[in-house]
């Protein structure tokens, strides 16, 4: 695509485009200081004047303007130009957890390596729980936790995305009485059921996101969204064995505190979560940032290397 003047930025390439808006790679017109690079994820211009739209991108705007985490993405500005709204964030290069997964076609991932993804992402979670805005607390609960919203950056980092289905207690509230929102495939047992949700039920999630990576395929997959629905009520998970012993008593009891049926037997949040994870991480070979970056670039190197690219000459010709 053509560059194009978009209020104080130029839109360089488009990256992704969604239902309720284009996410375009993008460069500030009048920056001082060393040029960055930025994703500016804009609302389509037939949803500009629908309100419902307009309210899930306002919320999920209010939502990033209150976090600030190494594992989230960073939030920059919001806005509307002409009356597209828009929100922009940090560029970051690598790939989502989802498309990893996909090329290693139901190969599991190193078991140290989803631990200390898993450990990254429930770090995630613990900011997200606890944000606040004026010092009030905002509750606010993922709901959506999938591998699609996992970011995995070429230098090896880990980033949690899709704040749009977030929501906080008091929006919880507002959400009409039988909608699911989620993808049935990493939905805790409450929420398949409808049920008021907490912290607790991203727990389960990002125990299924786990489960996912030492297995290399979701939990809970039926022929049709119905069959995944019922058989995630349900969650009968087997036995994995992906360790020796004894990493592999302490990745059971992991799996055993965040995917139980019953949410009281489960983690009370995700800060224990996290704790644990770091014990079973120090049972097993060491996995890190400088691993993920070499399995991404194992997979990866030729497209990720075209990107980097592209994006030095953007900044060098801007």
């Amino acid at each position: 695509m053509a560059a194009q003047i978009f209020g104080p930025y130029v839109l360089l390439e488009k990256l992704v485009t969604s239902a309720m808006a284009e996410i375009f790679l993008a460069i500030a017109q009048r920056e001082t200081g060393v040029p960055k690079l930025y994703a500016v994820k804009r609302m389509h211009p037939n949803l500009a004047e629908v309100p419902d739209f307009r309210k899930m991108f306002r919320h999920e705007c209010a939502i990033a303007r209150n976090l600030n985490h190494p594992n989230l993405e960073s939030f920059v500005e919001d806005g509307e130009i002409d009356g597209r709204m828009y929100i922009v964030t940090e560029y970051l290069h690598g790939r989502s957890l989802e498309r990893l997964l996909d090329e290693r076609e139901s190969e599991p991932l190193p078991a140290p390596l989803a631990i200390y993804i898993a450990r990254e992402l429930a770090r995630a979670l613990v900011s997200l729980h606890q944000a606040s805005e004026g010092g009030a607390p905002l509750n606010i609960i993922k709901r959506d936790l999938s591998p699609n919203d996992i970011f995995l950056t070429s230098d090896g980092r880990v980033k949690m995305m899709g704040l749009g289905v977030a929501k906080s207690a008091a929006q919880l509230e507002q959400t009409q009485p039988g909608t699911i929102k989620g993808k049935f495939s990493y939905m805790s047992p409450e929420q398949a059921r409808m049920e008021p949700l907490d912290q607790r039920s991203d727990v389960y999630s990002l125990g299924l996101v786990l489960r996912e990576m030492l297995s290399g395929r979701p939990a809970f997959l039926g022929a049709t969204d119905m069959e995944t629905f019922q058989l995630n009520a349900r969650a009968e998970l087997p036995r994995l064995h992906a360790l020796p012993d004894p990493a592999q008593a302490k990745l059971d009891w992991v799996l055993d505190n965040a995917l139980a049926v019953a949410r009281d037997l489960r983690y009370p949040n995700a800060q224990t979560m996290a704790d644990e994870l770091d014990e079973v991480l120090k049972a097993t070979p060491l996995a890190g940032a400088e691993e993920l970056a070499r399995v991404l670039n194992e997979v990866f190197g030729r497209e990720l290397a075209e990107e980097k690219s592209r994006a030095q000459n953007y900044l060098a010709n801007n």
